[in-house]
């Protein structure tokens, strides 16, 4: 079944999301990080491990949230939402999908960079 879903999202939703997300960060559990090229540029710009970028993940808050949940446009179920982050004086705009395997949450971070 395949879901439209809206283009911004309540207080309550957004929350709902940060503590699914953080909930799979913090287990390091069925997550995963797209390496685009634009991506990989800015952790190397930015000089960014794994594990500042999983830091800068647990401390999303709702204040951070810029986009979503809508649906992915490769057609694939789950929801992707759009955060922006200060890093070293650069916004980071940050991409994710949270999306269901066998009703476990699964985490796609696809894009991270300024």
């Amino acid at each position: 079944m395949k879901v439209i879903l809206q283009m911004y999202a309540t207080q309550m939703e957004i929350a709902n999301f940060l503590m699914r997300m953080k909930k799979l960060v913090k287990s390091r559990k069925n997550i995963a990080f797209v390496h685009r090229k634009e991506n990989t540029a800015a952790l190397l710009k930015h000089n960014l491990t794994m594990e500042l970028i999983w830091k800068i993940l647990l401390g999303l808050t709702p204040a951070n949230y810029k986009q979503g949940p809508e649906a992915d446009r490769d057609g694939t179920e789950g929801e992707v939402w759009v955060f922006l982050h200060p890093v070293t004086g650069q916004e980071m705009y940050i991409k994710m999908k949270l999306f269901q395997v066998n009703g476990e949450d699964h985490l796609k971070v696809l894009s991270f960079h300024d």
